[in-house]
């Protein structure tokens, strides 16, 4: 049987050292390592519905072992065979008994749920996956060549960023005037920007583009935000798997 310990009744949050297969306490339940990484956006726009359900956080354990991220790897054809056709982490088990794999369409999901989908959809899907292309080049990096991102940081991402703020343009949020599921989303990799930017002890980086600065600002301001980043059950790192270069 799962060896969970509970964190926090509240808010949910539950650190196991195996995979559930069904839903926790009758309640829809996410599932990821314990770690940011692509949970963390997932984790926001839960905070934002103030959402009712369970999250598990497993233990990937020590690189250096052969059961390394066996948590994950011993319970995935059983997955399967409950009928999760792609399983992958992080994943979600509803009550309504279906399976939903891929970080996006997890959100996307929450999206609807909770009413957290942009009016303008097209700007909200333009946002999420641009974020999330610049969040696989980023945490790739992470994984393998952690000193590259230094140069990238000079010679491309400022050019990034001002794409970004012409994107953002005078609205409050990328989508519109209300939050959406791609905030969650471009929030999370500009924070991971700005982690990485220290720690290479670069110059601030959104000198140039304020409008980011305030709109990070702005993201971190909502109340159901504040308070989740004020509880115990939030994660600001690791940012990856104890195998990363950079965490």
């Amino acid at each position: 049987s799962p060896h969970y310990s509970l964190l926090d009744q509240k808010m949910k949050v539950i650190k196991g050292h195996d995979a559930p297969l069904d839903c926790v306490n009758n309640k829809d339940t996410y599932v990821y390592w314990d770690i940011c990484g692509l949970q963390a956006p997932i984790r926001l726009a839960l905070a934002l519905a103030n959402a009712d359900y369970v999250e598990v956080r497993l233990d990937p354990g020590d690189p250096n072992t052969p059961d390394y991220k066996g948590a994950w790897f011993a319970k995935k054809p059983a997955l399967s065979e409950k009928g999760c056709p792609f399983p992958n982490l992080p994943y979600a088990m509803m009550t309504d008994g279906s399976y939903l794999v891929q970080s996006n369409a997890i959100l996307r999901a929450i999206g609807y749920k909770y009413n957290l989908i942009a009016h303008n959809i097209s700007l909200m899907d333009q946002a999420l996956d641009q974020a999330t292309d610049l969040d696989a080049t980023i945490t790739g990096a992470c994984y393998r060549d952690f000193s590259s991102l230094k140069l990238y940081f000079i010679q491309k991402l400022p050019q990034q960023l001002h794409d970004w703020a012409k994107f953002l343009g005078d609205k409050p949020f990328m989508a519109g005037d209300s939050v959406s599921i791609a905030d969650c989303k471009v929030y999370e990799i500009f924070r991971k920007l700005q982690i990485i930017a220290n720690e290479h002890a670069l110059p601030d980086l959104f000198a140039a583009t304020p409008q980011l600065a305030t709109y990070i600002q702005r993201f971190e301001s909502i109340p159901a935000i504040s308070k989740y980043q004020a509880s115990d059950t939030y994660m600001s790192r690791p940012l990856n798997n104890p195998h990363a270069q950079f965490r």
